[in-house]
């Protein structure tokens, strides 16, 4: 009588049931019961490069509304910078007033820029501008945005830890940045008006330019 194998059958039993058991690992029922498939990961967003830093505006040595007044000079001119040199090349009329101090004078804006220089004469020591220019648009400003002709509102705004140095008369007031140490950007406030700003060694300015 011939022999009947049951090796075959077994065999196939055991491949079904595997197949089986991989393909319900591969299905996660859901809440309802129903089979849900493992989403694929999410991709990495791509980096936003509509962030960047802009560039700061570049400075016009013909206009002075693009002179940017900071603690460490005013424009294109800087202090500690060696003088005469530095002023030559400027469109601006620059004549000595007196012993130590330049002034250049700036018509088209209504404005007068001072250089305070050191004792031999060859380097700048503090610049200041001052006058009322109208509306102050033509006028260098802060990085914060003040100009001469300012507001006393304005520069307490721009400023909200202005430090007051001295009051020098019945409506007119020294002012200053908050910042430490000596290299503060200083305002002098006439009738509620800004008519000085400078980038100054102390923060007071002197009273009298030429005694």
């Amino acid at each position: 009588m011939p022999r009947i194998s049951t090796t075959r059958p077994a065999a196939a039993a055991a491949m079904f049931l595997l197949v089986g058991l991989t393909l319900s690992a591969c299905a996660v029922p859901d809440a309802d019961g129903a089979e849900a498939t493992t989403p694929p990961p999410a991709s990495e967003p791509a980096p936003d490069e509509s962030t960047t830093t802009p560039s700061p505006a570049p400075i016009d040595p013909a206009d002075v509304s693009t002179w940017v007044v900071a603690q460490n000079g005013i424009g294109p001119i800087s202090r500690g910078a060696a003088y005469p040199a530095v002023v030559e090349g400027l469109p601006f009329e620059v004549v000595e007033w007196c012993a130590g101090i330049a002034r250049m004078s700036l018509d088209d804006a209504g404005m007068t820029m001072v250089l305070d220089l050191s004792d031999d004469g060859s380097l700048v020591d503090e610049i200041w501008i001052m006058g009322q220019s109208g509306d102050g648009s033509a006028s260098p400003a802060t990085e914060a945005g003040i100009r001469l002709g300012a507001s006393t509102a304005d520069l307490t705004a721009a400023y909200p830890g202005l430090e007051t140095i001295v009051q020098r008369g019945s409506n007119t007031w020294v002012f200053a940045t908050p910042d430490e140490g000596d290299d503060q950007v200083s305002f002098v406030v006439d009738d509620d008006l800004v008519t000085l700003i400078g980038a100054p060694g102390q923060a007071d300015p002197p009273k009298e330019w030429c005694s």
